[in-house]
């Protein structure tokens, strides 16, 4: 034994023999597993919802779904800034839109002297 197994013997030392006190039981071999899948069982029922259904519960917090999602983000984050970015520039053109013509202005010379009235 080491020594951090002799520590947990003597600060349990009264729940150890108290155990050791108690009547023994006999129970099938298999009490042990048999239990553990009643266990399970009553659980799963408490917790059975459509969303626990269809969707796995590690889903969720798992670091590959935020990996995921950062990824998705970054890439809609940057489509967004370049096309207002080509919007802004001129260099892209908004879908559906006719170009517009631009009105012919004629050039009018100002006089160079004014008349006086």
């Amino acid at each position: 034994m080491n020594s951090h197994e002799e520590y947990d013997e003597k600060e349990y030392a009264p729940v150890i023999n108290h155990l050791k006190s108690l009547k023994k039981v006999n129970a099938p071999v298999d009490f042990e597993d048999e239990l553990q899948k009643q266990i399970k069982h009553v659980l799963s029922k408490e917790k059975k919802s459509i969303f626990n259904k269809y969707v796995r519960k590690n889903l969720f917090f798992s670091s590959t779904m935020y990996l995921s999602l950062f990824t998705l983000m970054l890439i809609l984050i940057i489509f967004l800034f370049v096309y207002f970015y080509l919007l802004r520039s001129g260099s892209f053109k908004k879908i559906g839109s006719t170009p517009k013509e631009t009105p012919k202005t004629e050039q009018v010379r100002a006089p160079e002297t004014i008349p006086k009235k």
